[in-house]
């Protein structure tokens, strides 16, 4: 069993030469402008749970997770290069939905100040209007 300090070392490692690889050697358009947002392995370094984001919108998460699938044979062989373990670790690719999350949640937010502002503007230009009329 591994302590989890070597884990989350493995994990980054596996991280670090999936983003290489990416940047260098795969050529699928489905994986164009994909962050790999973590990993998470098992303690024994069995499998490892690979989390990633994108900014091509034109592409389903489901399509990116096929091309991972099928080029995970040449990840599994090139992290067996690169690291120094006994079995590279089977890899799982998951979409992380929390950039999209996070920039909805954003434009509510956003939204939501927009209309306060305009409420408070219209807001004070009653009273204003309200004051005139009393002091006339």
């Amino acid at each position: 069993m591994a302590t989890s300090s070597r884990v989350e070392r493995v994990g980054d490692e596996i991280q670090k030469i999936i983003v290489s690889l990416l940047s260098t050697k795969i050529r699928d358009p489905r994986l164009q402008w994909i962050s790999i947002t973590g990993v998470e392995v098992s303690k024994d370094l069995s499998y490892a749970k690979v989390f990633f984001s994108s900014l091509n919108t034109e592409i389903n998460p489901e399509q990116m997770i096929k091309a991972f699938d099928a080029a995970k044979g040449f990840f599994r062989s090139a992290l067996a290069r690169e690291l120094r373990l006994r079995v590279a670790p089977d890899l799982r690719f998951f979409y992380d939905d929390s950039l999209a999350y996070g920039n909805k949640m954003n434009s509510l937010i956003e939204k939501a100040r927009n209309e306060d502002a305009q409420f408070i503007q219209h807001d004070e230009s009653n009273t204003d209007d309200h004051q005139d009329n009393e002091d006339e």
